[in-house]
């Protein structure tokens, strides 16, 4: 944190504007609550200052950083939502947490862990959605065609016809997984009402 005056009287916006138009290394509290911890501000000899919420004791102290002071907020932190933030840190040291540094990197650490645990499973669905698509019963149908027909199996020829005339192209592109018996049922009734049991037979096997 560097050398300087230490100031624990709280801080004001103008006190604070003072502070960094010094361009000096100062260290300046606005007082804590006692068991939990303070919100510091550091100015440097360059201009500009830095947020801090400390806390522990001396063996223990840690200096956690909240980020850059500016007193309107716009490019940083004013007196206000640092306020906030620090409020927010005292909260957590109140409810058993000794380092505020191990407890962000350990929930930064599980929001990493589910972001690529979620990414992993969307990736997954994706191809077997992929796979899905790509398993037809077109597909199907085609691909136990060509296996009859490499066994010299006349049938391969019907196996092939059949459901590409009988079933509606909206089943055959469905996913053979998904197709069910109530989506092949209105074309077997209509052979079996015209008269073509052996037709039906075929397509239903």
């Amino acid at each position: 944190m560097g050398s300087g005056v230490i100031m624990r009287n709280g801080l004001t916006e103008k006190g604070i504007r003072a502070a960094l138009s010094a361009r000096g290394r100062r260290t300046l509290s606005d007082g804590g609550v006692r068991g939990a911890g303070a919100l510091i501000l550091t100015t440097r000899p360059t201009g500009g200052g830095t947020w801090y919420y400390r806390h522990g004791d001396r063996e223990s102290r840690e200096e956690f950083k909240i980020g850059p002071c500016a007193p309107k907020g716009l490019v940083g932190l004013s007196l206000a939502q640092a306020r906030e933030k620090a409020a927010t840190l005292t909260r957590l040291v109140q409810s058993g947490v000794q380092s505020l540094t191990a407890h962000f990197a350990a929930e930064e650490a599980a929001r990493q862990a589910a972001d690529a645990a979620l990414r992993e499973e969307e990736a997954r669905a994706r191809q077997e959605a992929e796979r899905r698509a790509l398993r037809t019963l077109r597909a199907l149908m085609t691909g136990y065609a060509e296996h009859l027909k490499a066994q010299g199996k006349p049938s391969w020829r019907a196996a092939l016809q059949g459901p590409e005339k009988h079933v509606p192209a909206e089943v055959l592109g469905m996913p053979a997984a998904d197709v069910r018996a109530e989506h092949l049922l209105p074309a077997l009734r209509v052979l079996i009402d015209k008269g073509h049991g052996t037709t039906a037979r075929i397509l239903r096997a």
